[in-house]
């Protein structure tokens, strides 16, 4: 799924139901997948995602303020894509980071105790073309592949090879013929 809206900005049918064969499932249970995640999207978004957090501390701190401003400074309302494309605001609960409120999301890179003007600012450089190397476009998983070294890899012990763990030996029955 996250290949799928990386390259199509969404999780579209047809994604499912390929990705469904692929995975030997049901288009219905990739659905179920898709729609419990919140990063994954089943409607096109905005190149930038704005998640304004609007729980209990971010509401507090000014969070629903926040919210307004920028719903007021795009030109839309929580849960649209500006008409260029650039932009979709989405009004969320906690994205875990209450001491830091207000905070927000975009593309899922966090900004903390975000004032109105700091939010303007983020938004007139990502119209600009500036902040690529912090904000990548939205669906982007990775900018560098992770390489882990053969000898660091997961599974490459041989299991004859490896002394039996102390937890299994230590519950172990008693061979015949030894005392409990």
């Amino acid at each position: 799924m996250h290949l799928a809206q990386e390259q199509d900005g969404y999780v579209a049918d047809d994604a499912m139901e390929h990705i469904a064969e692929l995975t030997n499932t049901t288009p219905a249970q990739v659905l179920g997948t898709c729609s419990f995640y919140e990063m994954f999207k089943r409607e096109p978004v905005g190149k930038y995602v704005v998640n304004i957090c609007t729980n209990i501390s971010c509401q507090i701190m000014g969070g629903e303020e926040l919210l307004h401003h920028a719903e007021h400074s795009l030109g839309i309302k929580g849960g649209s894509t500006t008409a260029d494309g650039l932009f979709t605001i989405e009004d969320v609960e906690c994205i875990a980071a209450c001491t830091e409120a207000p905070c927000l999301q975009i593309n899922y890179r966090y900004f903390h105790k975000i004032s109105n003007d700091q939010f303007d600012e983020v938004i007139a450089d990502l119209r600009a073309g500036k902040r690529t190397d912090e904000i990548p476009p939205h669906g982007t998983l990775a900018r560098i592949r992770q390489h882990i070294p053969e000898d660091r890899r997961a599974g490459n012990a041989d299991p004859a090879a490896t002394p039996e763990p102390v937890w299994l030996s230590a519950h172990a029955e008693p061979a015949e013929g030894e005392k409990a």
